[in-house]
């Protein structure tokens, strides 16, 4: 066992009074700029470390085992009085020496104050006007002043001495020091000792011991005061310490009002602390009290002493969470000052602590009031981690509101003999571990509330005569530990689980407890008699059929909706292609037969378009418009594709697999924009029609457009791996006859007074001319329509087409001879096609 603490006090006192400090020179090793001035006091006190070394071990000895090579050669400053209410002033009667350390002393007087002079603390009194020689000189002895001792005087306030950067002793034992705050000393960094023991303090500021300039603060004595509360973060420092006394004073509790919170990336101390002799009765909860998340978390303290000793402990569950998570340790590095003795409850009074958690571990209860319903008990038993809530013969109509627990999880909640008629699902009821509902009025335990009652220990229902049924979540109860005497139970064709459940474990010790069955037109049994063959009960066959059916119908609806949904695009275009087969065979006449997408940076698909594909259209009579060569140059792409779109029947796009490929900044491609509107057009216009020409081989797997993959999967698609040859036969299947308004060769006018008749004139003139002047007594209108069908029926084609049905308003059209031009198929030509150049 190692020595009392208080001793260490008095193992500096032989190099103090001898004025010698022997040993090695100590610096300190959590310090970045260690004072040179400190020795470790070897041989009898750090007898085990015979070299000067920065081992943990070392450390631990030379902080309370360490002097300073000045100790008994300070030269003594003196004070004189300059005030009859106890002002003073410190004095010299030398210059201050560069090479010499300074202290004050001035014991068992009178002095109220600190002196006037030490930092300049005192703007309010007049003693700076009255010596300011006095102020003056006294300034370049604040650096060299090493010791203050100040005890048996009346000193009634401590100000800020920062000032004085070298004080190594502070000594104001037996004064009237009412309230120290945390910026009197935080800044002096050589401060090893602090006493104010024997004072009248009631309050200390919090944070007072936590300044990170605080690195040598070895013992701090706060004892023998009026504190009624202690702040946690006064019980550390951030460096390691000897000791912090708060010993005999008033104490009741342990706050955190500074909300300190424990850092587990930090070290703190260690240290040892005296809480003894004072007023607590509760264990701490050090939880609360250091900001833990868990008490485990405590274990960073293990190097830590505390002792509360001479308290009046209560020995509740407060200290049970501690002693359980403490034990083992405490049992290895047991202290004298962990001796503690229970004075309550009586049963326990006098008994030491460790000696009641060893022998009754249960004893360590808590009475709960807070919370509790006023007609019930309310007991927390933290080693059972259970919160025993006794409600019985209350009169109660419903559960009762239970009190939060700290230390338990589970309820024990007897509720016996009340007029409790429905288990509510209150919130508490998946932790009842045992549930006693007995002589009661419940008419039903439905089964959410059996379901969350699944798990517990213990359930008695007995004596409900109002309760007839059992829901069927019961068969996953342990029927052994269910009392469920004098109950009479309907047992019908909707309980025959009841029969095996109440045989599903051998419990005969308990078979007095289970309930009676009251059987349909057999009268009152023995549950454990209970037969379901007794019962006479539709064919469960049948019940089975239609469950059967009705599952299987709602599969297969859920089926077909997955279906529908995956191949919608598919189903889409089928039913496109079926209502086009169905369609009237009169088409509206198109301005262009054909519109050409694909993307002309792919050389190969540009090469077979240009030198085959087209060529071949536009021998057969089709109109072809292809964008990257018929767009008007400066043009607005997207909408002149739209209007062009809409002026023509068929959408022929080449699929390849640079076709929707995105373009290297990022853009979405053109052709994609040239297919989503062809799809539009497509899917609105039954007249209209998509042929895909799979250039690439590429399957539905190789596209992320949806539409493109429909095409590909139900095989609407022209495949350019056709062996046979046929691809253009194919292409023309798909797009069928050409139907369009004709583009017919202009003639020359030799004679204008030339009669020409309908048939001639509508050859020679273009779309867009009328020879009104030698037709004035036809229809016009008519005599439209009837070319147009003529020169089909002489192209050869067998298609009846009709002018689309735009809404526009009907006008008269005047044919006019002008200047034969030849037909422009390419791009630069679309000058000479829109304007007025002869080709």
């Amino acid at each position: 066992m190692s020595l009392p603490l208080f001793s260490l006090l008095m193992f500096c006192l032989p190099a103090m009074v001898s004025g010698t400090c022997g040993g090695h020179l100590w610096k300190a090793s959590w310090v970045d700029k260690p004072r040179s001035d400190l020795h470790c006091i070897l041989g009898v006190y750090c007898r085990n470390t015979t070299t000067p070394t920065k081992s943990e071990e070392y450390d631990t000895c030379c902080k309370c085992h360490s002097c300073a090579v000045w100790e008994g050669s300070e030269l003594e400053l003196f004070i004189e009085y300059a005030s009859v209410l106890g002002g003073s002033l410190v004095l010299s009667d030398q210059a201050p020496s560069d090479t010499e350390v300074y202290k004050i002393e001035h014991r068992n007087a009178d002095m109220t104050e600190i002196p006037s002079n030490l930092c300049n603390w005192d703007s309010e009194s007049s003693l700076q006007d009255k010596y300011p020689d006095e102020f003056e000189n006294i300034k370049p002895f604040w650096g060299k002043i090493v010791k203050i001792n100040f005890e048996n005087n009346k000193i009634k306030k401590l100000p800020n001495i920062n000032c004085l950067v070298r004080l190594d002793e502070m000594n104001l034992r037996n004064n009237q020091l009412q309230h120290v705050s945390n910026t009197s000393f935080t800044n002096l960094r050589n401060l090893r000792s602090i006493s104010m023991s024997g004072n009248q303090i009631k309050e200390i500021d919090p944070n007072i011991l936590t300044s990170k300039s605080l690195h040598y603060l070895f013992y701090v004595d706060f004892s023998k005061n009026e504190m009624s509360k202690l702040d946690a973060s006064n019980m550390f420092t951030l460096y390691p310490f000897c000791k912090i006394d708060y010993s005999s004073n008033e104490i009741t509790d342990l706050v955190n009002e500074a909300d300190f919170t424990m850092d587990m990336n930090k070290t703190y101390g260690p240290g040892y602390v005296g809480v003894a002799d004072n007023k607590l009765s509760t264990w701490p909860d050090f939880e609360i009290i250091f900001g833990l998340n868990d008490i485990t978390e405590l274990g960073r303290l293990i190097n830590f002493g505390f002792d509360f000793r001479g308290m009046s402990l209560v020995c509740d569950c407060n200290i049970q969470q501690f002693l359980e998570k403490a034990y083992n340790i405490i049992n290895v590095l047991w202290r004298g000052y962990m001796n503690l003795t229970c004075s309550e409850p009586e049963s326990v009074a006098g008994h030491l602590v460790w000696d009641i958690y060893e022998k009754e571990p249960e004893s360590f209860v808590c009475p709960v009031e807070d919370g509790c319903d006023p007609r019930c008990t309310c007991v927390d038993e933290p080693k059972k981690n259970t919160s025993f809530i006794d409600c019985s013969n209350s009169d109660l109509q419903r559960l009762p509101e239970i009190p939060y627990s700290r230390f338990s999880y589970f309820v024990a909640l007897n509720v016996s003999n009340n007029q409790i008629s429905t288990i509510e699902n209150v919130s508490y009821l998946h932790r009842i571990s045992i549930l006693d509902i007995s002589g009661n009025n419940l008419k039903e335990i439905n089964k959410t509330i059996a379901n969350r009652l699944e798990n517990a220990t213990y359930i008695d229902i007995s004596n409900n005569p109002r309760l007839k049924q059992l829901a069927q979540m019961f068969q996953y109860h342990n029927v052994c530990s269910r009392h469920m005497k004098n109950l009479q139970i309907s047992c019908d064709c909707q309980s025959k689980w009841i029969e095996k459940w109440v045989h599903s474990r051998s419990c005969n010790e308990f078979q007095n407890n289970l309930f009676q069955c009251e059987i349909p037109n057999i009268g009152i049994r023995r549950a454990l008699d209970f037969n379901p063959e007794d019962l006479e009960c539709s064919p469960e066959g049948f019940l089975f059929f239609l469950e059967t059916i009705i599952a299987g119908v709602i599969l297969s609806l859920v089926l077909i909706g997955i279906l529908v949904y995956t191949f919608r695009y598919e189903l889409l275009i089928l039913c496109l292609r079926l209502r086009q087969k169905s369609r009237n065979i009169v088409v509206p006449l198109y301005e262009y037969d054909v519109f050409l997408s694909f993307n002309d940076a792919d050389d190969d698909v540009d090469r077979w378009v240009n030198s085959k594909l087209e060529p071949e259209l536009t021998n057969a009579s089709y109109s072809v418009f292809q964008p990257n060569r018929d767009v008007a140059f400066g043009a607005e792409r997207d909408s002149e594709i739209i209007d062009i779109l809409s002026k023509t029947r068929n959408f022929l796009a080449i699929m390849s697999e640079s076709y929707l490929q995105e373009s290297e900044e990022g853009m979405r491609s053109w052709t994609e924009n040239e297919w989503k509107y062809g799809w539009n057009n497509f899917k609105t216009d039954r007249s209209k029609n998509i042929v895909l020409v799979n250039f690439d081989y590429l399957s539905s797997f190789d596209v992320n457009k949806p539409q493109i993959k429909a095409f590909l999967r139900v095989g609407c698609t022209v495949d350019f791996k056709n062996y046979d040859r046929k691809i253009m036969q194919q292409i023309f299947e798909k797009l069928g006859k050409p139907c369009r308004i004709p583009s017919l060769a202009v003639k020359t006018f030799d004679n204008k007074k030339v009669n020409f008749n309908k048939y001639d004139i509508f050859m020679v003139a273009t779309t867009d001319v009328k020879l009104h002047s030698h037709m004035p007594n036809i229809d016009e209108e008519q005599a439209d329509i009837q070319f147009k069908r003529n020169v089909l029926i002489n192209t050869g084609h067998n298609i009846e087409c009709k002018p689309p049905e735009n809404g526009q308003q009907k006008h008269k059209k005047t044919l006019k001879p002008v200047e034969q031009r030849k037909v422009c198929k390419h791009r630069k030509c679309y000058a000479c096609r829109h304007g007025s150049t002869n080709t």
